[in-house]
């Protein structure tokens, strides 16, 4: 039986990259696995070369032995002048062997490596796959004899065991490639329900072409447990005695002693993670009358910040959050719904926006030209939404019929904001983009920065942007700047405005919650969280609510003070959701939350099948949210609580 599989991506795969594979045909067999990408056109057929000699090769013995003979094949090549000496640090080269649970790689060194863990929810470099051992295999030969530089300048080997769960890693042109496609592979890759059975179902729009390893094997270990369980149940029966006696005082040493220290590990791996943000929040913000002051300035100043108050400990009541009804669908659901009058739009990364009655009966769905992972806005009996393509469009709420359609060629991720008789897009060009609500034409478009991943926010005659190239920029009614500063973090969390005080909240890459000062663009504030800030604040009119990178949930005033954190144990990239003396919080840990505003304490909890990206709406009897395995969640809060 495979536990692996590897998938080859990019629009060149067929083209100028060489592929073989070789699958298992038992569980104790040999899976291997060849990839090599040429740098150039000209040495394509000395890596041509190459590829064959290494599928050639024998694999007897152990496999750091074949790697070596792989590694000598470009050695002679270069000794024989038959491909140039910068070929082999150039090159993308990636080659597996799997033997039962034990997988040996082989990489060229400019090859960078992203490891997933979907169940855990643990992403970063390789170096965090547990017991991941990696070697330069350069002491073999003396430094003269291979190249100009030492072998461990070109290639890396790794080794590791198999481990239970969904995992993946992508092998990667490099460190910038993943930068400029982190969205994408997330986008794609790393949920469970989305792994493809052939490379034919998804479409990354790069000439790099990368191959990636997925394996998932929890079923089978769980299946292995039980029979387990069942071998030795007599054997327990007959032993029961010395064992229970025996656990108690393993437990009792346990307990006294902690000699694993295991909260601090766990905390360890987490925090070396690349989580992705959230991609969309929905609902209007508060928004007053401003002044229209023009002032450029950033500021460094450090206003006085709360830094410390205990951590609410967790009191959850399981089973007050019901299930009412959901949907399956066959891409994850990172858009947040939103919901008027009895009905639900929302849209999903299958390409269509879907609209369902808050009962669970289907209503409509509108086919896109990509993903849709922004969140549509309703617009009194209209809907207005977005795609990966680009494309913003205007539907009938009633039927889904388009009314009209704005091409762009630029991917869209936040959600579309109304001023007035304009709706504000940004996109993932950087460029926040105006358009008339009648008839869909362009009005204005600015660039702002690298990109726009935090929806824009609109207060009074005023737009509020930020980029994630670290710009806080508010903009006029016509596009025009009227002031920009930088924080000094990456903005992935959208503006909350509040006119009424003159003050806007969003959270930073560099750790940091910020208040701006709406009028002046002055730096009122800024509150230390202990991660990245990308979550997306909300209020209740009293204080602020906003979720980080390390799951932790703050209640923050209006002046800056830490009035109580919760630890929710999983990342908060959703906007809350206030219900009266209630707030309500989807989390990456595969949970959703409900929390006491004034305490910070966990009243219920609820299991979801997956980690959450899509914030909570509600129709005031249930509540409504996405999640990344493809499900459109309603669920039902016991006892009266709505």
């Amino acid at each position: 039986m495979r536990k692996t599989c590897f998938l080859c991506y990019g629009n060149n795969k067929d083209k100028e990259t060489f592929t073989y594979s070789e699958d298992p045909t038992n569980l104790r067999g040999e899976e291997f696995f060849v990839f090599f990408s040429p740098p150039r056109k000209e040495s394509e057929a000395a890596i041509r070369k190459l590829f064959r000699s290494a599928i050639e090769a024998s694999r007897l013995g152990d496999p750091v032995h074949y790697f070596q003979k792989v590694i000598e094949s470009f050695r002679t090549s270069v000794d024989n002048l038959e491909i140039d000496e910068d070929i082999p640090a150039e090159s993308m080269v990636v080659i597996m062997i799997r033997r039962e649970r034990d997988a040996y790689l082989l990489c060229s060194k400019g090859v960078e490596i992203l490891y997933h863990d979907s169940e855990k929810n643990i992403e970063g470099p390789v170096g965090i796959l547990h017991g991941v051992k990696e070697t330069g295999p350069g002491d073999r030969y003396p430094q003269a004899e291979l190249f100009e530089k030492n072998v461990a300048d070109y290639f890396r080997i790794y080794r590791f065991k198999i481990p239970d769960g969904c995992h993946s890693l992508v092998f990667a042109p490099s460190r910038e490639f993943i930068g400029q496609n982190i969205e994408m592979l997330r986008d794609n890759l790393f949920f469970p329900s989305t792994i493809p059975e052939n490379t034919d179902m998804l479409s990354f729009g790069t000439d790099q072409t990368f191959p990636v390893m997925h394996w998932d094997i929890e079923k089978k270990a769980k299946k292995t447990a039980v029979k387990q369980k069942i071998r030795r149940k007599s054997m327990i029966r007959s032993r029961a005695p010395y064992i229970t006696g025996g656990i108690a005082i393993i437990v009792a040493i346990f307990f006294i002693f902690d000699p694993f220290d295991i909260s601090e590990k766990n905390d360890d791996i987490q925090s070396k993670g690349l989580l992705a943000v959230q991609d969309d929040d929905i609902g209007e913000t508060e928004g007053g009358s401003t002044k229209t002051e023009t002032t450029g300035s950033d500021t460094d100043k450090k206003p006085p910040v709360s830094e410390k108050s205990p951590t609410i400990v967790r009191e959850t009541k399981q089973g007050e959050l019901k299930e009412a009804w959901k949907e399956k669908f066959e891409s994850p659901v990172t858009s947040s719904p939103s919901v008027l009058d009895g009905q639900i739009v929302f849209g999903c990364r299958d390409a269509f926006i879907y609209s369902y009655g808050t009962e669970g009966t289907f209503k409509w769905k509108y086919k896109a030209e990509g993903g849709v992972g922004s969140s549509p806005l309703f617009s009194g009996s209209r809907v207005i939404g977005a795609d990966y393509a680009g494309n913003i469009v205007c539907l009938e709420s009633s039927s889904g019929n388009m009314s009209w359609i704005y091409r762009g060629k630029e991917k869209i991720i936040t959600t579309p904001r109304l001023m007035g008789d304009m709706v504000i897009v940004g996109t993932m060009e950087g460029n926040l983009i105006s358009l008339d609500i009648k008839d869909g034409k362009r009005i204005w478009a600015e660039k702002l920065g690298n990109e726009i991943w935090a929806s824009p926010a609109v207060s009074g005659e005023c737009i509020i942007a930020g980029t994630t190239d670290g710009s806080l920029v508010r903009l006029s009614k016509t596009g025009k700047i009227e002031w920009r500063v930088k924080p000094g973090g990456g903005i992935y969390s959208s503006p909350l405005p509040r006119g009424d005080i003159d003050l806007v909240f969003f959270g930073s890459d560099d750790k940091y919650v910020y208040a701006y000062s709406i009028s002046k663009g002055n730096l009122m504030w800024r509150f230390p969280g202990g991660s990245k800030m990308r979550g997306k604040p909300e209020t209740d009119g009293k204080n602020l609510y906003i979720g980080s990178e390390d799951g932790m949930l703050y209640a923050i005033s209006f002046a800056g003070e830490l009035v109580w954190k919760a630890d929710l144990q999983g990342a908060v990239r959703s906007k809350p959701l206030i219900l009266d003396d209630m707030i309500v919080v989807t989390a990456y840990n595969s949970k959703t939350y409900v929390l006491n505003t004034g305490t910070g304490k966990v009243i219920f909890e609820y299991d979801v099948e997956s980690p959450v990206y899509s914030s909570p709406a509600t129709d005031g009897s249930k509540i409504f949210f996405g999640s990344n395995q493809g499900y459109l969640h309603a669920v039902s809060i016991g006892r009266g609580a709505l």
